[in-house]
């Protein structure tokens, strides 16, 4: 899968370039843009970069060895990332640590198997979806008050203290 990955980001980059290439040329002419396909307009500079971006891209998929087979169910790869992850938790997560972390995304709480959330919510579609799932289960799940990463980006640094 990551090689895949690999490929398709070889392939971005190589897009990219050709259109960051086109949107930075002041001639309305494609025959003036610098591209694969037409590279006497390239500079030395534009051809290096590149090459340079090419043969890194190919070294990159060259040496690629899978962290584990595709049978791997238990993710025994990742197993050391996440137990570290998960060291600052070791002892627990407090209330007042889960009181300083509610500002960084959704609050929900679950209380005798109903489910609520904090009327804010910085993107509703995925708050919806996130209840989908959580209705689906909570005849099963047990009381608990929980904040969850809705935006685009990581919210809390690693190892977040009070």
């Amino acid at each position: 899968m990551l090689k895949i990955m690999n490929v398709l980001f070889f392939y971005l980059v190589l897009i990219t370039r050709n259109c960051f290439a086109i949107s930075t040329v002041g001639d309305a002419n494609i025959d003036n843009v610098c591209g694969i396909e037409n590279l006497e307009n390239c500079s030395h500079f534009d051809i290096e970069n590149s090459n340079i971006i090419t043969n890194e891209l190919k070294r990159s998929l060259e040496s690629y060895v899978p962290c584990s087979d595709d049978d791997d169910n238990n993710c025994k790869c990742y197993s050391e990332v996440i137990k570290n992850d998960l060291k600052p938790y070791q002892k627990g997560i407090t209330q007042q640590m889960l009181n300083n972390t509610a500002k960084y995304g959704t609050r929900y709480k679950i209380l005798n198997h109903q489910l609520f959330r904090d009327k804010e919510c910085m993107f509703p579609a995925r708050c919806s979806g996130i209840e989908h799932f959580l209705l689906n289960l909570l005849p099963e799940l047990p009381d608990m008050d929980m904040v969850v990463n809705t935006r685009d980006w990581p919210q809390v640094v690693t190892g977040f203290r009070e």
